[in-house]
């Protein structure tokens, strides 16, 4: 049991005790008398810097925020939370879900132990899950976008266990329900497979609530693959609940599945049919665009994220923080596509609508900054692409700080710099920082850390060192294969790489093949007139006439 920490306690009782009113969620144009009523409250907080009291102002006065939005903001900062925080909280659209999920746990503490008569032990362990649950969105400030989305669905998975606990009337699946709050993972698997075991107990849709709370332990215990099987079973026997499919839709897309698709598009068609909620189909649209993306099918991405950007231009206006996400990741396709032009479009406009909302130092600034220095280093601009990169740096170092997979990649991509420049001891410097901050915060396997092997096989490669070139591809190509497959533009660059080793080798036969595999993968992945085609096919013209 982690020891209690009570300015976290406060803050749950805070917005228990505090928080009686209701959220709207809708953007209004305020009146002039909630105007003034806001403007008081505002004013009389303590500890809210000027240009953050603005940025309330101007969110209420523009509909974005109501004033029980203020409110709650109000209450949260008094309780605890600093600027930095709220903003994030604010940005992400997870206000009204604090307040919800805090409450409803707060509410549990005095409801729950009644209900199903716990020992004080037990009584204590669901102050330890709010505690666990509120420190997670205390930090959230320093996560990334694909973290904060894990992130929530795990808070989400810990506060429906409290649900099932208090509304399952199998005395098994209790037990196991309540050593998963202690964290005895493998006890609980265990149960939930016993159970599962004997279908007999249960009736079908109570089976499915089983297998969603096994797939929900191993979740919580890291076992995401055996997870992910578990949340397809849920689905089988309940395929209408769309908590069941939600969370499996994602758990394939975090582990890059072949289903991703299709449960997406049921996600999808509930969202559009069912609950006709426009945020969440545009959300989905926008996934779906993803999948599409890091599958190398960027005709198809575009036309999500463009349905994705249609709702929101309609529904939130073009100055949101959803609507910049949306144009950064239209530009990130026309980027991958060679249409540098269009992708400085795209992250020009996101970047116009990120310091107009959330300002300059903030995390979601520094990855603009990344991706506009990266087109400006694929135009061959080395001194634009140093000046945005380290923009980017700055920033990261001061919000995230130095051991983070995003100020990695800013090391990665001002260490590609360098070595362009041809200053390679500078180069693998950087990329050297880079992976060591990999590999403790994302580990072995992880698209960023074969990009970085691939860069460091790069530098080898330019200084002659062959043997350790292509030790760095191999270890790119490998967990390429394990995490995107074969048939996916980034495996054909680092078969390309590989290839070109063994051209400066002299090793012709070897050479052939490798850019000859790679040109292959191309033209199944990309336009026919993308530059890496035509520069691959001109690489094996060059070792053909060697051969």
């Amino acid at each position: 049991m982690v020891k209690k920490n009570s300015k976290i306690f406060i803050l749950l009782l805070a917005i228990a005790i505090s928080m009686q009113f209701a959220y709207c969620a809708n953007s209004i144009v305020p009146t002039t008398a909630e105007k003034k009523a806001v403007n008081t409250i505002i004013k009389q907080v303590d500890g809210f810097s000027e240009t953050f009291k603005l940025k309330l102002l101007n969110k209420f006065n523009g509909g974005v925020m109501s004033k029980n939005d203020i409110q709650l903001t109000v209450h949260l900062h008094k309780a605890g939370l600093d600027e930095a925080i709220l903003e994030k909280i604010i940005e992400n659209k997870i206000l009204k879900p604090i307040y919800d999920k805090y409450y409803q746990i707060s509410h549990q503490l005095t409801s729950i132990e009644s209900k199903l008569d716990l020992s004080n032990k037990q009584h204590q362990d669901y102050r330890h899950m709010a505690e666990i649950a509120i420190n997670a969105k205390e930090n959230i400030i320093k996560l990334k976008d694909d973290e904060i989305e894990k992130l929530n669905k795990d808070i989400d998975s810990t506060i429906k266990l409290s649900n099932d606990l208090a509304s399952m009337d199998n005395p098994e699946a209790k037990k196991a329900l309540e050593e998963l709050q202690n964290g005895n993972y493998e006890y609980a698997i265990k149960v939930f497979d016993s159970i599962i075991a004997d279908p007999v107990k249960l009736e079908e849709k109570k089976h499915a609530k089983v297998y969603f709370n096994a797939a929900e332990a191993r979740s919580l215990s890291n076992k995401y693959q055996e997870s992910y099987k578990f949340y397809l079973k849920a689905v089988d026997r309940d395929e209408d609940n769309y908590e069941y499919l939600s969370q499996a839709a994602w758990m394939s897309m975090y582990l890059i599945k072949k289903e991703a698709l299709e449960l997406l598009e049921r996600k999808l068609d509930i969202e559009k049919n069912k609950l006709k909620n426009e945020e969440k189909t545009a959300d989905t649209y926008n996934t779906i665009g993803r999948v599409y993306d890091n599958l190398g099918n960027y005709e198809k991405a575009l036309e999500f994220y463009n349905k994705s950007l249609d709702i929101n231009l309609k529904t939130i206006g073009e100055i949101h923080s959803e609507t910049a996400t949306t144009y950064n990741n239209i530009g990130r396709v026309y980027y991958a596509l060679g249409n540098y032009e269009k992708a400085l479009e795209f992250y020009n406009k996101s970047l116009d609508i990120t310091l107009k909302t959330i300002g300059e130092i903030h995390s979601s600034t520094a990855i603009t900054y990344d991706n506009i220095g990266q087109v400006y280093y694929a135009l061959g601009n080395y001194e634009k692409a140093l000046e945005f990169y380290n923009k980017s740096l700055d920033i990261k170092l001061k919000t995230i700080g130095e051991i983070h997979s995003e100020t990695a990649t800013t090391y990665n991509n001002i260490g590609i710099v360098y070595k362009a420049l041809g200053n390679y001891e500078k180069a693998l410097e950087f990329y050297n920082k880079d992976l060591n901050i990999y590999l403790k915060t994302i580990g072995e396997i992880h698209s960023e850390t074969a990009a970085t092997y691939n860069n460091i096989g790069g530098v080898h490669r330019a200084l002659g060192n062959y043997e350790k070139a292509l030790e760095f591809y191999n270890k790119d190509l490998n967990i390429c294969l394990k995490t995107i497959g074969e048939i996916h533009s980034d495996t054909a660059i680092t078969i390309w790489n590989i290839g070109v080793v063994y051209y400066q080798a002299k090793q012709y036969k070897k050479a052939c093949d490798n850019i000859e595999k790679a040109i292959s993968i191309f033209k199944q992945t990309l336009p026919a007139n993308h530059p890496h085609i035509i520069n691959a096919q001109s690489w094996l013209e060059g070792v053909k006439k060697e051969m």
